[in-house]
């Protein structure tokens, strides 16, 4: 490694670390949004579906599944309607959904650049590191980030994906649950002892 490159070679690793750590978090994240959002719609409907069948229905009908006071639930289903579609406005779950989707693939696509980079800087290829690493100063600050809250879940995660990834290339026959099982209990006890 005599290039002038070679003094890149750990930024590049710490990138491609970090890079690989963001994707599973914004997968992690992406995959949140898009079952809160399809809990939201599906309540938003339900509720919805409920008030125009009880718009169109015969009050006879009413009356005998719902006794006297079933303009109560008209009430009721009223409320959770305003509350949803509030909620749903408000917190915008799809496009925060599809904010870390596009997070999840531009890491992707730093990541692979970045081991790109570092195996042309390992075998002493012309490589174009600083123009890399322009690009990805620029670009991560524009990216969504991860909320202070969620950081350290979406760390855990990965480390665990990272590890039961290399247990796997040695035992892949292994239950993927009892392993999470183990880890969890050989850490747990580790730390109360």
């Amino acid at each position: 490694m005599s290039n002038g490159n070679s003094k890149f070679l750990e930024q590049l690793k710490r990138i491609c670390r970090v890079s690989d750590m963001m994707v599973t978090a914004h997968a992690s994240l992406r995959e949140k949004f898009v079952l809160l959002s399809l809990f939201s719609d599906i309540a938003l409907f339900s509720c919805s579906l409920f008030l125009t069948v009880i718009v169109f229905a015969d009050p006879n009908f009413l009356i005998k599944h719902f006794g006297n006071s079933y303009s109560f639930w008209v009430g009721i289903f009223s409320i959770a309607t305003f509350i949803f579609s509030f909620v749903a406005g408000l917190l915008d779950w799809k496009v925060l959904a599809e904010r870390h989707k596009y997070a999840f693939e531009t890491y992707m696509n730093l990541k692979f650049t970045a081991g790109d980079l570092i195996n042309k800087v390992e075998k002493d290829e012309h490589a174009d590191v600083e123009r890399f690493l322009e690009k990805y100063y620029a670009l991560t600050p524009t990216i969504i980030s991860i909320p202070e809250r969620d950081f350290l879940q979406c760390k855990r995660k990965h480390v665990i994906k990272v590890f039961i990834s290399k247990y796997l290339d040695e035992c892949p026959a292994v239950s993927i649950t009892l392993l999470k099982i183990k880890i969890w209990a050989r850490d747990n006890f580790k730390v109360v002892k």
